[in-house]
């Protein structure tokens, strides 16, 4: 039977019990999960199909409790007073306290003084979209602590209720700082090795410039040999006194000529120093004078002396120059007056400081600045100081060579040279010269100038500089002694056997060719036994050096010396020999009235040189044979030819015109070089020949031939 159709009331009625009830319900759930959020109950009770369930509050946020209490960040609650509510484990473990003590307690008690602004600004500026920052924790220990926190905001009751995450930056911060300890020493390294970089270039590009103008030195002097050579002949053959002056004034400006190509020469290095253990403080009050009428009265000069200054080794000569010219420099850089300052010091170069300065080298120094109050350079013009030919002085006013020069004689004497300047703050220019043992205690001038009138005797002079070994047998020729002279030990030994009237050798200690002066000297000793010995170096400072083997000492004459110095040597050296008296001086006469002229192979590849030399010859009574410009030719010459000397240029067109040599070394003939460079031969075994340094005069061609012919007259 089927159910009884509900009447409409009674559905209606039926309907709105329903929606009641479940108005009811839900009314119901709204309040418990309001009750929820509000904290009012900590469990509520949920009927269903399988019976009564219970959900405290601290089962719903179990999850995120243990999440919380388990990540590695700081988590930490605080109300609008700063008063901690709750913190994690952690954060406790950054602290170093209990949770006990931490919680209930202010925040601040854990900040420093100097942070708590920033965190009373966090806490109170974190109103709606929270805030975040970074400052101090002090740990229970002491100890602090940097830390990152970032507040949220909640609101209940209206209170805020700040929730912090706090981050430990301790290993970012040591990341951090190795990081930057790591990009210091990268930017370091960088800027080390650009440094180095700019070093090098400027080295490489100064001796790349030192080439260029030796070179253009050379070429230089060639031509002014053609000039000088050819003047002079003239002059010797003027008849017209009144032209004389004109010859004069050419001759004189083409010395100046070859004083500039020797300013190239410094520059490059190549020049001849006479180095010696000096003392620059007992040179300055010399060359105060010079210097005081140079820079004018419009200019206050001061030596500073520094104290207890040690010896450096330099040519004296080169260095007084050096420092003329920077007081020069410095008075053109003063025009309305101003001061000038010289300085010296002690100065020690480490490698650290070495890899820093151009050219230095770890060592002692001695170092005498110049320092003016004038102008100043910007650091472009500071760049380009010391290259030749670079100036900026009005044209006709400066060569450009000035400071170069000085450059070229500081590096050849093994030290460097630095220079400071800028604009309206003056320069300083410091020249560091090498350290130098002193020389010993020098005797009264007057005690020790010997009779120059009782010389006489055969000295043999061995040096293996051309330029010095000249000198030399000039100043003992003057002295009145018969000289010879030799280049190396074994032609000296040679020269022994030829010459049983050699009354004394005078041999200088450093030697190329495997035998020092010391190893000639004591051959000498065991072959000649009454032949003086004398020996002379610029290398010790001592007076004597011992001999073992024959148990006899040499003395030692130091370089540099003077001619006084010489002659007391040569003289004291002559009477502690034993055996036979010095002989009489004997000269060989060349080009005489009756007597053969001299054969004389000539070997120069410049035509209009060539030219001007064969005028020497001819004006001096010699026979040229040549002028010989190839180097074929010239080796067929030397084979063929009957000859008495030669004279050779170094260099034909680019080759060296040593086979030549090598010709006449067999045959027995004399021979000079002839060179622009202003060197002598680079091969140690040709060292020791004498070199005509372009452009040379006739008087000087005139000695050197007249002592190579001297020499073969006399073997």
């Amino acid at each position: 039977m089927l159910p009884r159709p509900e009447s409409p009331d009674t559905a209606l009625e039926r309907l709105q019990r329903e929606n009641v009830e479940l108005r009811a319900r839900l009314r119901e759930a709204e309040e418990t999960l309001e009750a929820i959020r509000q904290g009012d109950v900590d469990a509520v009770v949920v009927g269903g199909a399988e019976g009564h369930q219970v959900y405290t509050l601290e089962n719903a946020d179990r999850p995120y409790r243990m999440l919380i209490e388990q990540m590695q960040e700081g988590a930490v609650t605080l109300n609008a007073d700063g008063l901690v509510l709750y913190c994690n484990h952690r954060f406790t473990a950054m602290l170093g306290y209990s949770q006990e003590r931490v919680v209930g307690g202010a925040f601040h008690r854990f900040v420093p003084g100097e942070d708590r602004a920033t965190v009373d600004w966090l806490i109170s500026s974190s109103a709606e979209a929270g805030g975040r920052g970074e400052f101090t924790l002090v740990r229970e220990d002491g100890a602090t602590l940097p830390v990152h926190l970032s507040f949220a905001v909640l609101a209940s009751d209206g209170e805020r209720i700040l929730c912090g995450i706090v981050t430990d930056l301790t290993g970012q911060r040591e990341r951090n700082r190795e990081l930057a300890e790591t990009n210091a020493r990268l930017q370091a390294e960088i800027a080390e090795r650009e440094s180095a970089e700019a070093r090098l270039r400027q080295v490489q590009k100064m001796e790349a410039v030192g080439q260029l103008t030796g070179g253009l030195a050379h070429d230089f002097n060639n031509l002014l040999m053609i000039i000088a050579g050819n003047l002079q002949l003239l002059e010797a053959r003027l008849t017209d006194e009144r032209l004389a002056p004109l010859i004069g004034h050419a001759l004189s400006a083409a010395d100046r000529g070859a004083r500039l190509t020797g300013q190239l020469l410094a520059f490059s290095r190549r020049q001849d120093l006479q180095s010696r253990s000096v003392c620059i403080n007992s040179l300055l009050p010399a060359l105060a004078p010079l210097v005081r009428q140079a820079i004018g009265a419009g200019i206050a000069m001061e030596i500073i002396e520094g104290e207890a200054l040690w010896h450096c080794c330099t040519d004296p000569n080169q260095l007084e120059n050096a420092l003329l010219n920077l007081a020069i420099n410095a008075r053109d850089a003063m025009p309305g007056g101003g001061s000038l300052r010289f300085e010296t010091a002690n100065v020690t170069v480490d490698a650290d400081a070495a890899a820093i300065l151009p050219d230095a080298r770890p060592g002692r120094y001695v170092a005498v600045s110049v320092i003016d109050t004038g102008e100043g350079m910007p650091p472009d013009i500071v760049e380009r100081a010391l290259e030749p030919f670079f100036t900026t002085k009005e044209i006709g006013k400066g060569s450009g060579l000035g400071l170069s020069m000085i450059y070229g004689f500081v590096r050849q004497s093994g030290g460097h040279l630095t220079l400071e300047s800028a604009p309206g703050k003056g320069t300083r220019v410091s020249l560091h010269l090498p350290w130098a043992e002193p020389p010993p205690a020098e005797e009264h001038a007057e005690d020790r100038v010997p009779s120059r009138q009782a010389a006489s005797g055969t000295v043999l002079v061995v040096e293996d500089d051309a330029d010095v070994r000249q000198l030399v047998v000039s100043l003992v020729a003057a002295l009145g002694y018969s000289v010879l002279d030799a280049a190396d030990g074994a032609t000296a030994l040679e020269m022994l056997d030829r010459h049983a009237a050699v009354d004394l050798v005078f041999s200088d200690v450093a030697m190329p060719g495997g035998m020092s002066g010391i190893d000639l000297a004591h051959q000498i000793r065991r072959r000649c036994p009454d032949t003086a010995i004398l020996l002379t170096s610029g290398f010790t400072a001592r007076a004597q050096v011992h001999d073992p083997a024959l148990a006899t000492t040499f003395p030692i004459l130091n370089k540099p010396y003077r001619h006084e110095d010489l002659a007391e040597a040569l003289q004291l050296a002559l009477e502690q020999r034993p055996g036979l008296a010095p002989s009489p001086p004997s000269a060989v006469l060349i080009g005489e009235t009756g007597e053969r002229q001299p054969r004389v192979l000539l070997v120069e590849d410049e035509l209009l040189v060539a030219m001007a030399v064969q005028e020497m010859f001819d004006e001096l009574g010699y026979e040229v044979v040549g002028p010989v410009a190839r180097l074929d030719e010239a080796i067929a010459a030397a084979r063929s030819e009957s000859l008495d000397a030669a004279l050779l240029d170094i260099s034909l067109a680019g080759t060296l015109s040593y086979p030549v040599a090598d010709v006449l070394v067999a045959r027995g003939v004399p021979f000079v070089f002839a060179s622009g460079y202003g060197l002598p031969p680079d091969r140690n075994d040709y060292s020791g020949i004498p070199t005509l340094v372009k452009p040379y005069r006739i008087s000087q061609l005139e000695q050197v031939l007249a002592g190579l012919i001297r020499k073969t007259a006399s073997d």
